[in-house]
């Protein structure tokens, strides 16, 4: 390695550093704040606290780690064009290639970085969190009811419990909503009420005596009102084993779902779209590193808050297309692949306009 592509580099890693831990950490609190409910009620200890919070980290990397190299890359040119090395090194017959070359190298790594984590582990990781929340809003049920509290232990189950006795588990006046199903919805209030556990099915229930239900279907003619003296609503899992969304699958049985012949054409636009998306958000990795070092060169007297604004309008402008084009893929007006990769495109289109405009600045010819 030479002292020039050892120079850049230094320049480049510290700022990379700083903004991928510093995003890290904000983007992990904005998400930690939209689980925290489950976490201290199920009274989590420290050490399953970390480990959600590693799990978290994975699926936000894909998103910080192309805001990370444009700052990295376009802070440390910003540095060297401030400091006059920029025009030093061109008055030394080094041209913009010579000074690339390092930045490219270093954004191919993090991309294939970026690539690998898209392909395997954010898909375990997201598998991996679900599944510990899962079970910590299981283990809350299991320990209780807060009365006086509108409660969604779990997604479209709703209660609400007048009064309960210490343990939590004994309850007075139950109200309940239960739409899990999609193709039917449930209300209803009973007098009595108690949390218990259905060991068969390590699972937790709630049976409630003396109520009414109403039931709700899509077809009107399904909806009914039944008066109960007891009715057990399940709240655990249980052996049932849950269905992965399209998130949580490796890139291999994405693939697997796409080749199935009775895969309805909506679906097979979503899955399309999940499989484009995690391809094209390392390869923008790639396409920022590039775009840094003209954008560094050229904006280097606008000092360090200069270029960091800069670098956030680029990913701001980057991340806001990139959410439309995945919207119009998945709504069916664009082709998955057409729309997903469009933004990787211009931004490319832009960076190849960039460096031709940087190559013709130097260097200086005798």
């Amino acid at each position: 390695m030479t002292i020039l592509s050892r120079l850049i580099l230094r320049e480049i890693l510290s700022p990379f550093a700083f903004s991928f831990l510093g995003l890290s950490g904000l983007f992990l609190v904005g998400r930690t704040f939209q689980i925290l409910d489950p976490l201290v009620a199920a009274g989590l200890g420290i050490g399953g606290f970390l480990s959600i919070l590693f799990l978290l980290l994975p699926p936000l990397w894909l998103y910080i780690l192309p805001m990370a190299v444009l700052l990295g890359v376009l802070v440390g040119f910003l540095r060297l064009s401030r400091d006059s090395e920029i025009v030093a090194f061109f008055s030394l017959g080094l041209g913009p290639a010579a000074m690339m070359r390092s930045a490219i190298v270093f954004s191919v790594v993090v991309a294939m970085t970026g690539l690998s984590l898209s392909l395997f582990f954010i898909p375990l990781a997201k598998s991996a969190t679900k599944e510990a929340i899962r079970g910590l809003t299981q283990d809350v049920a299991a320990r209780g009811i807060p009365s006086r509290t509108f409660m969604t232990p779990f997604p479209d189950l709703t209660l609400y419990v007048h009064e309960t006795d210490e343990t939590g588990r004994i309850l007075t006046g139950v109200y309940l909503r239960d739409s899990r199903r999609k193709d039917l919805t449930i209300t209803g209030m009973a007098e009595q009420g108690a949390i218990i556990a259905v060991p068969e099915d390590a699972a937790v229930a709630l049976r409630l005596e003396n109520g009414v239900l109403n039931r709700f279907g899509a077809d009107p003619g399904r909806s009914d009102t039944i008066f109960f003296d007891n009715y057990t609503v399940k709240f655990g899992f249980g052996d049932m084993k849950r269905s992965k969304k399209r998130g949580e699958l490796r890139f291999s049985e994405l693939l697997k779902v796409l080749s199935q012949p009775d895969l309805s054409p909506k679906n097979r636009t979503l899955v399309l779209s999940e499989i484009h998306e995690r391809l094209a958000l390392p390869t923008g990795i790639l396409i920022f590193g590039i775009i840094g070092v003209p954008l560094g060169v050229f904006f280097g007297r606008t000092g360090l808050s200069g270029g960091v604004a800069i670098g956030l309008f680029v990913f701001l402008a980057y991340y806001l297309s990139f959410a439309i084009a995945k919207n119009l893929a998945e709504a069916g007006s664009l082709s998955p692949g057409l729309s997903i990769w469009l933004p990787d495109a211009v931004f490319s289109v832009a960076a190849i306009l960039l460096v031709v405009i940087l190559q013709k600045k130097g260097p200086l010819k005798a």
